[in-house]
């Protein structure tokens, strides 16, 4: 799993936020982001029914919102299991 994936997945556990909200977020933890890496990885893990979207209109435009699925939450919550385990173990 690539570190961005898994940032949105952990960024999306606390709320659902549009691509943009997902890219500005990554740009601050990582630096830029290529938005044609995030946009791609977004629409597969819909499609892998991580995520879903629903299309929201301020104004004329139009905004995609993704949230986890009961299935991405779960996975979510196992990468952060395995990732304490690890940071546990790392610290003693």
């Amino acid at each position: 799993m690539s570190c961005v994936k898994l940032f949105i997945l952990l960024l999306l556990f606390r709320s659902s936020m549009n691509g943009y909200e997902i890219v500005k977020s990554l740009n601050h933890i990582f630096g830029k982001v290529n938005t044609n890496q995030v946009y791609p990885l977004l629409k597969q893990m819909e499609k892998a029914g991580i995520l879903e979207s629903r299309i929201e209109y301020h104004g004329k435009r139009k905004r995609i919102f993704y949230s986890l699925t009961q299935e991405g939450r779960k996975l979510t919550k196992e990468y952060i299991l395995t990732l304490f385990d690890i940071i546990s173990e790392a610290v003693e």
